[in-house]
């Protein structure tokens, strides 16, 4: 059996996703088991899938393709952690580039201390004009950075597969950043084992950015969604022990701040208003000012807001 599961949902990648699958046959880690499930494709991806598997499964590289009929990448997410066996797995987007050694580099950190469940890295970006950004990388408060920077994006970790069942598996209902509110019940369930994580400050694959990924680029045509995932993120945190709940969910209402102010970058400051948002925990008078400089910041452009004002949440 495999020692690591890497899982990938696809919906329409027809022309990209072999560059993907690659990237993940190049891996230096071996025996390795992929899963790819087809989330409803209407375009030529379950035949490509499907040639590339015969193309490329061996003895030590097993892998499975599989279809869910559910709308979501998080249930294509969920289908393949069910139809996957390994004791660790990874989760990844059929769009992105692992660099060789990825899968190798991770599990030697998890190897490297008893009672770890996850390890986490960070990436590089491939921005549409063809250059080249680095993610944020979280060494200390990794709860309260992940609110802030969605530090456990989708390919950014590996975790131990019982502690994924136990604490995770993704939520269905949400159909943007699902990640992200996955990331903060992870790390939530890590607060009484803070030594149960570990990260590796060096970028292990790329985000290749295009106007066709899941997330999109845009914010104001998905009104609701990303305000679902706020409201789901305060429940996991009011729902958990986790020490300094208000100071976490101060750092939720700033997210709605700047959500306020993307859609006001956008042409669409009507869609949520900095006097319609309801806190998510007391704020004081200074607190309130600080993040109406944060939506004023970032609505004509500014980037980086949490710099100027995340001292006083």
């Amino acid at each position: 059996m495999a020692e690591v599961s890497v899982i990938v949902p696809v919906y329409n990648r027809a022309g990209m996703v072999t560059r993907t699958l690659d990237s993940i046959k190049g891996q230096t880690f071996r025996p390795l088991e992929l899963v790819v499930v087809d989330n409803n494709s209407s375009d030529d991806t379950p035949e490509v899938l499907r040639r590339w598997k015969a193309a490329n499964e061996t003895a030590d590289f097993r892998v499975t393709v599989a279809t869910e009929p559910k709308r979501g990448a998080a249930a294509a997410r969920n289908r393949g952690f069910d139809l996957s066996t390994s004791p660790v797995v990874i989760f990844f987007d059929s769009d992105d580039i692992m660099y060789p050694g990825m899968v190798e580099e991770g599990m030697r950190v998890f190897h490297s201390r008893e009672g770890l469940q996850m390890v986490h890295w960070h990436h590089d970006r491939q921005n549409a004009d063809g250059t080249l950004s680095r993610s944020p990388y979280a060494g200390e408060a990794l709860l309260e950075r992940h609110l802030i920077h969605s530090i456990l994006s989708t390919p950014n970790y590996l975790v131990r597969r019982d502690y994924f069942a136990r604490h995770g598996r993704w939520n269905e209902s949400l159909l943007q950043w699902d990640d992200y509110e996955l990331g903060v019940r992870l790390l939530l369930g890590l607060e009484s084992n803070p030594g149960g994580v570990a990260g590796l400050a060096r970028p292990l694959y790329r985000v290749i950015l295009h106007g066709d990924s899941i997330t999109g680029d845009d914010f104001s045509s998905k009104v609701g969604r990303w305000e679902g995932v706020l409201d789901e993120i305060a429940r996991d945190i009011r729902g958990s022990s986790v020490a300094g709940r208000d100071r976490l969910l101060r750092h939720v209402t700033y997210r709605r701040y700047i959500l306020a102010a993307l859609y006001a970058r956008e042409g669409r400051p009507e869609l949520l208003r900095p006097g319609e948002i309801v806190p998510d925990a007391p704020l004081s008078r200074l607190q309130r000012v600080a993040l109406m400089v944060a939506y004023r910041y970032t609505a004509r452009g500014g980037r980086g807001a949490y710099r100027l004002i995340g001292w006083m949440l």
